[in-house]
């Protein structure tokens, strides 16, 4: 289902995205509604819209990348562009939660990560954790 998702619908759907084609009456939600509430209430919790290959527009205690940060959707110069966004826009200590998986209702795989100077401190492992562990391990800013 989730392969179908991503090679039909979803495609033709950023493809009409692209060229300018969605109707006004075509909305895509990106968080969930209890988040759209709670940014809305409350001044400290906020939601962006943003490219991790770019510097990040302000530093944050925690980043949260679900579903985003896969080997397959970036080049490695990007992703390495992409944790180093990420690094930078951390305060000291923060943290960055990573996790995938496959379809809504099935187990994340994923961890938690504590910034230090020299990249990424692995904190915990959920599921089998993070497929990118590795190349988040050897990260250097």
């Amino acid at each position: 289902m989730s392969w179908y998702a991503l090679h039909f619908p979803a495609k033709r759907l950023l493809m009409n995205y692209h060229l300018g084609k969605l109707s006004d009456s075509q909305e895509i939600f990106l968080f969930c509604p209890e988040a759209l509430r709670l940014s809305s209430e409350d001044k400290h919790f906020f939601l962006e819209e943003q490219s991790i290959l770019r510097p990040l527009k302000r530093s944050s205690h925690v980043i949260r990348a679900m579903n985003l940060l896969n080997l397959s959707y970036f080049t490695k110069e990007e992703f390495l562009r992409a944790l180093r966004s990420m690094h930078a826009a951390l305060f000291d200590n923060g943290f960055l939660i990573v996790g995938s998986n496959q379809d809504a209702g099935t187990p994340v795989h994923g961890g938690i990560y504590r910034k230090s100077s020299s990249g990424f401190e692995e904190m915990r492992r959920f599921g089998n954790g993070p497929p990118i562990a590795e190349t988040i391990a050897l990260f250097k800013p």
